[in-house]
């Protein structure tokens, strides 16, 4: 039961991070099972490693020498009820703050080892499918054309996505595009995005018009 619960504690909080982190981003969910646990025990490593740190701060102060803690330590703080409760409490707050805030630090990073890259090499994306990059941003209106084997299937405005399935919300506004049309005249592609596998063409139009609150 102890060997139960101590795996649970070890792999639990990282899954309920990587969770978290999937369901507020748009996220690759292509990985492996082997690369989600990787994701998931290193999730875990740093919130034992924060939580404990708290813990131990909050019962012996800041001036706490971690290498004074012994073997026998542990072992009274894992019979201790009282403060497994108010560790598992705080793996989850923990938790959850890294799930959160984990796309910001993806978002640094990539731009960082972008600019370290150049502009002659081609950009790093990191967690994301190209599909997810130009059509998951929610920031404005996408008005796409969908071809499948060169062939135009229709054309519109994509109002919801889910990359893993491919499947695509896609609402006929023809109306809107005659007005684009004469307001714009021709308009440009911005994106054109093609699956090799699955002979699927989506040309996206060059129009910036920002997503509303109702949307």
């Amino acid at each position: 039961m102890e060997n139960q619960l101590a795996i649970l504690l070890l792999i639990v909080p990282g899954y309920i991070a990587r969770k978290i982190y999937k369901h507020t981003n748009d996220v690759r969910d292509d990985l492996s099972t082997f690369e989600e646990t990787l994701y998931c025990l290193m999730f875990s490593g740093i919130i034992s490693i924060v939580a404990v740190s708290i813990m131990l701060v909050s019962i012996h102060g800041l001036c706490f020498n971690y290498s004074t803690l012994q073997a026998t330590d542990v072992q009274v703080y894992a019979n201790n009820l009282e403060f497994i409760a108010k560790y598992i409490g705080l793996v989850l707050i923990v938790a959850t703050i890294l799930g959160l805030i984990t796309y910001r630090l993806n978002e640094w990073y990539t731009y960082w080892i972008n600019k370290a890259r150049g502009s002659q090499k081609t950009a790093v994306t990191l967690n994301q499918s190209i599909f997810d990059t130009y059509f998951n941003d929610r920031k404005y209106r996408h008005y796409i054309e969908l071809y499948k084997d060169d062939k135009l299937i229709c054309r519109g405005r994509l109002n919801n996505c889910v990359e893993k399935y491919k499947e695509l919300g896609i609402e006929p506004c023809e109306d809107q595009f005659i007005e684009l049309e004469e307001r714009l005249g021709k308009i440009p592609y911005k994106h054109i995005y093609y699956d090799g596998r699955l002979g699927i063409m989506i040309k996206e139009y060059d129009v910036r018009i920002p997503v509303t609150q109702d949307e």
